[in-house]
């Protein structure tokens, strides 16, 4: 089973710099809303099955109330979906993190056999809530306890369920919440400082969730984009399996995902997506960029392996060149970090 992402409390110079607000942490919290999210219910006593088959976590441990993060691919493993995995007494709930649940289950239907017991049930849409911070003093005001790695569970609050889940899936400490749909916040979380949309797309690419139909696309795999921790190095066959073998044994990841930084604001920016060394070598190429609320713009890009330990690079376009400043996302794990 892969290794749990980190919960740092500690965080690094450079990311409090690029978003002070994360000083929170270490006082009351912070609060992201994410608004609606459908969850896909897997039922029958092959669920968990049909899903180790489908993903590449390895699921042949887990048990009712496990949560495992876990990526979706195609025969070739390239990217189709991020998702959580509830496990439940008669099969799993799917948590899209990036990726179109409607999409899965059109999907996953397609390749249910008859005999198996497995069968896909309505969508359940629920209100997300991710907490940053102490997870302990977050739940306190709901009379809840943090619940231990890699797990989940089902609380009762004002009456309704609440589904409370370990870990923040950002590499930073705290926990997630599955409020019913229509359900307002509890009024201690209220109280909580909330994060804008702009920094918490800035969060999301400081951590290294990659964009969906940009960095999390059929033409990059989980290993390229900082998401080792997904896959089950030691599991049986699963789709996208001898691929991704294949680039562990061999050492043939070409590509490593990184956020990066400029001073300069977007449209200062060359159009081209090519990332250069000092030189003028190709190094990878830019895949999203967005204006930095503190001025100057940011993004993530796909770096060559030449280039995998430059803390700087060039964005270039012709005549027309930026310099660009580098670090490796938060959250992001890679093939050879079990090597070093």
């Amino acid at each position: 089973m892969a290794a749990p992402e980190p919960e740092l409390m500690t965080l690094p110079a450079w990311l409090l710099a690029e978003l002070p607000e994360l000083a929170a942490l270490d006082g009351p919290g912070l609060l992201i809303d994410h608004g609606s999210v459908d969850l896909l219910p897997l039922q029958g006593t092959d669920s968990l099955r049909f899903l180790h088959g489908q993903t590449t976590q390895d699921l042949a441990q887990a048990v009712a109330g496990s949560l495992l993060r876990s990526s979706a691919v195609n025969a070739s493993a390239r990217m189709l979906a991020l998702i959580d995995l509830l496990v439940t007494p008669d099969g799993a709930l799917v948590l899209p993190v990036v990726g179109i649940v409607a999409h899965l289950a059109t999907r996953f239907d397609r390749y249910i056999f008859p005999a198996d017991q497995v069968s896909l049930g309505a969508l359940q849409r629920r209100r997300q809530v991710t907490l940053l911070g102490d997870p302990a003093a977050l739940l306190a005001p709901l009379a809840a306890t943090p619940v231990p790695a890699r797990s989940w569970r089902a609380l009762t609050c004002n009456s309704e369920e609440v589904l409370v889940l370990a870990g923040t899936g950002l590499g930073l400490p705290g926990c997630r919440l599955l409020l019913p749909p229509r359900s307002p916040l509890p009024a201690a979380l209220g109280l909580l400082d909330a994060l804008g949309h702009e920094a918490q797309t800035l969060l999301e690419a400081l951590v290294g969730l990659p964009g969906l139909g940009t960095e999390l696309s059929e033409d990059h795999n989980p290993y390229a984009l900082g998401l080792a921790a997904t896959v089950g190095r030691d599991k049986g066959c699963y789709v996208g399996q001898e691929t991704l073998a294949r680039l562990v044994s061999y050492d043939g990841l070409r590509r490593q995902l990184r956020f990066w930084r400029a001073a300069e604001p977007l449209p200062a920016l060359p159009r081209g997506d090519r990332l250069l060394d000092s030189g003028g070598g190709r190094l990878g190429q830019v895949t999203s960029r967005t204006a930095h609320p503190a001025g100057g713009s940011y993004g993530l890009a796909l770096l060559r392996r030449a280039g995998w330990s430059d803390r700087q690079v060039v964005l270039g376009d012709g005549d027309r060149r930026v310099n660009l400043r580098l670090h490796r996302p938060l959250a992001s794990s890679f093939p050879t970090d079990s090597m070093d």
